[in-house]
């Protein structure tokens, strides 16, 4: 019997790259939301891309999943 290991690749989004870059943290660095303080788990953009929004760092803001819900209008 043949156990095949499965790698789930995740693929960064250019935004995401480019706050990371921004503000000189790594892939694997802690960072804190930018409204609350906890652990962010989401780069949000700030305008809407289909706004005309940029994946710009002065667009871009890390936020944890309870402030991102928020920012999209979900409780």
């Amino acid at each position: 019997m043949c156990h095949k290991s499965h790698y789930v690749r995740i693929v960064m989004q250019k935004h995401t790259k480019n706050y990371l870059k921004h503000h000189g943290f790594g892939e694997q660095d802690m960072i804190l939301c930018e409204k609350c303080g906890f652990i962010a788990v989401d780069i949000h953009h700030k305008v809407k891309r289909s706004r005309g929004g940029t994946d710009e760092a002065d667009n871009l803001i890390a936020l944890c999943r309870d402030c991102h819900n928020k920012e999209h209008g979900i409780k």
